[in-house]
């Protein structure tokens, strides 16, 4: 949830330094130096301290009154101190709180009022009224972000030693055909026994209060996810939706409570091994098209039940989609039909790009003339990806390095796609630009925050120029210019359409989503290696793994993919008897049982040949092509066998190495898309 508040500060130009902490801070002649316990020196201006606070309980001591375990001072329910003639309320007095049971500290202003009224009423009449403590509901403005939470997070939870769950929807703050609808996202945490509500997290734009207010008053009272889906909410479509994001998030969480879904976690997926597993993008074509996860195969919701026969049976299948819906939906459809390990990615790539993104090193505090202003105005200069701030007077994504592109008067048509959720917005761009002619521009505005990033990676797909994006009131607004006609460039020299800047990294490098691919900029220093595999023959094997360890040392992404007799050379030596039909059977016997039956293409004689190729290589202690290939899995090359040649060919997935995954011509395409080099063997 913090990473969504991160790319937002970026957006606005403020420069985060993460996981740095602050040794000291010094006075100099220029002002203020911020020491970092590495070393390192940031010099200010102003420095602000927002690092918490201690209860101040000097005069208690003196007064000889007892400190709980968190250092402040001990009151019983009706806040009288250990002195029963004197009591204590705000910030200064510990209290158990009412999900733990522990002691803790609550610096809010609503509590402190209401234990000011009971200790009046208490002092008056009596230890009449208790205080039955406070869970620490707060929300707070980030520039246009509003962030609110109540209750228990995961962190907490985790250090109270508390078993949960948690659950991450994305909705709108009102209904998405009413205008101004901006999007929100919610987590949840609550147990996974009887599902009882510990914690909720918002952030979003308009909408945020009234929902944690909601989350709250379920917390205090000891409700569950199902009090959420009860909650009657009032509802009109400029106020709310028919369903509600506080009962969407109850409806997801019971889902998961019931087993309805599985839920798959970013840090899950993060660190799975998908040699194991089957990652499925359930997307449309066009939304893979501008990028996915490493490893993963599209196959789009609406195609699932034709296609089920491209999924392996015998792995888990992961899914995701942009937000979770369609996941779901498509989890639904596999386990209906008898696959059993089945896992959605909760708050889908929205939540996981967040989350995963490393965030860009921080530019120096001296803006040079131009540059980002507090409206979150961003140039494309190819080192930013929606989510960073970019240093002013960068050149942009078309013009060469260090001379200014002058623009001029063009025709520009605006389109409004508030209110739309993913993948809505880029699709309504694609229609829109194909009425463009060359050199026109599109001004669209959005309220999916994640609409700029995809944009400037939808622009390097397909050649068109990302000129500008620009974040206001949780509203994005982003220009792309129609690719076609060269940039003018200050002294008469035209930049190539889509060239980019030798100092600027790619979108998708800037935004530091390394496992997300598949919309690659113009970078051919970084470009991968792709290769088809062919033939069997033992020569032209050993080739290809030597050549595809080549391109891995040297740092690159190499994809291999096995096609018709190709595959002969990724099949184990011990297989597992498995069903096939008479065709499938005919083609087993014809065809080599594992790469130890690979012959040469030429000079085989009866295989004398190969059996003299694989003696001289071993005496020359050069590595067989069993080795070769095993290097090849441990530097990380990419197996894909192809599943149309499988079928063809009477393969089963139990028959290949576990290392290897199924793809078909989408899936090369899209590894191609991304290489340089693309070598059919």
């Amino acid at each position: 949830m913090a990473s969504l508040v991160h790319e937002h500060l970026l957006q606005k130009g403020v420069r985060l330094y993460l996981e740095q902490a602050v040794a000291s801070f010094e006075r100099s002649d220029k002002g203020l130096q911020v020491v970092f316990k590495s070393g390192k020196r940031l010099g200010a201006d102003l420095v602000l301290l927002s690092i918490g606070v201690r209860p101040n309980t000097q005069l208690a001591v003196e007064a000889g009154l007892e400190l709980g375990e968190m250092r402040g001072i001990r009151v019983n329910e009706y806040l009288q101190t250990s002195d029963e003639h004197i009591y204590a309320v705000g910030d200064a007095i510990e209290f158990p709180h009412p999900l733990t049971g522990k002691p803790w500290l609550n610096y809010l202003a609503g509590p402190a009022n209401r234990q000011a009224r009971i200790v009046a009423d208490n002092l008056v009449f009596g230890n009449r009224q208790t205080y039955e403590g406070a869970i620490g509901t707060s929300i707070a403005k980030v520039f246009d972000l509003t962030v609110a939470a109540s209750g228990l997070p995961a962190k907490r939870l985790k250090q109270a030693g508390i078993e949960y769950v948690s659950s991450t929807i994305h909705s709108g703050s009102h209904a998405g055909y009413y205008p101004n609808a901006l999007q929100m996202t919610l987590k949840v945490t609550f147990s996974p026994k009887d599902g009882t509500l510990y914690g909720a997290q918002i952030v979003g734009y308009d909408g945020v209060d009234k929902r944690i207010d909601e989350f709250s008053q379920v917390i205090k009272h000891h409700g569950t996810i199902y009090d959420l889906m009860a909650l009657e909410q009032a509802y009109a479509p400029p106020f709310s939706s028919a369903k509600d994001p506080v009962a969407v998030s109850g409806y997801v969480a019971g889902n998961i409570l019931s087993g309805k879904m599985q839920p798959l976690y970013w840090r899950e997926l993060q660190q799975a091994d998908l040699s194991r597993v089957t990652l499925i993008d359930v997307r449309t074509a066009d939304e893979a098209a501008l990028g996915t996860l490493k490893g993963a195969v599209n196959i789009p919701l609406d195609e699932l039940r034709d296609r089920l026969g491209e999924i392996p049976a015998d792995r888990p299948v992961y899914l995701f989609c942009g937000v979770g819906l369609r996941g779901y939906l498509a989890s639904n459809i596999l386990r209906d039909n008898g696959f059993t390990e089945v896992k959605n990615l909760v708050g889908g790539l929205k939540l996981y790009k967040a989350a995963t993104a490393p965030l860009p090193p921080p530019a120096p505090f001296a803006t040079p003339k131009g540059g980002a202003s507090d409206g979150g105005t961003t140039a494309a200069s190819g080192a930013t990806s929606g989510a960073s701030a970019v240093s002013a007077g960068a050149a942009s994504s078309t013009a060469s390095v260090s001379q200014p592109v002058v623009e001029g008067p063009t025709r520009v048509v605006q389109v409004d796609a508030c209110g739309i959720s993913c993948p809505g917005p880029i699709l309504k761009l694609k229609k829109n630009m194909e009425t463009l002619a060359a050199g026109e521009r599109l001004e669209i505005l959005a309220t999916d925050a994640g609409f700029p990033r995809d944009a400037e990676a939808w622009c390097q797909t397909t050649g068109n120029r990302f000129v500008s994006t620009r974040s206001q009131a949780g509203k994005y607004q982003v220009v792309v210019e129609k690719g076609g006609r060269p940039a003018t460039v200050a002294g008469g020299t035209a930049a190539p359409s889509g060239s980019v800047p030798a100092n600027a990294a790619s979108g998708s490098e800037a935004s530091g989503i390394h496992p997300f691919e598949g919309a690659p900029a113009a970078m051919p220093a970084e470009a991968g290696k792709t290769f088809i595999l062919f033939s069997d023959d033992l020569d032209k094997v050993l080739a290809t793994f030597v050549l595809a360890n080549g391109a891995a040392a040297t740092g690159k992404k190499v994809t291999v993919f096995f096609t018709f007799w190709g595959l002969n050379a990724i099949k184990k030596v011990n297989k597992p008897a498995v069903q096939k039909d008479f065709w499938g059977r005919m083609f087993s016997w014809m065809l080599p049982s594992s790469s130890l039956k690979l012959k040469l293409s030429k000079m085989n004689m009866g295989g004398i040949g190969t059996r003299l190729m694989r003696h001289i290589m071993d005496s020359k202690h050069i590595d067989s092509l069993e080795s070769l290939r095993q290097q090849a899995i441990e530097n990380g090359v990419e197996f894909i066998a192809c599943q149309m040649s499988m079928d063809v060919m009477g393969v089963k997935r139990e028959e290949l190495l576990d290392e290897v995954t199924i793809g078909g011509v989408a899936t090369y395409m899209n590894r191609a898309e991304q290489a340089n080099v693309n070598l059919f063997i």
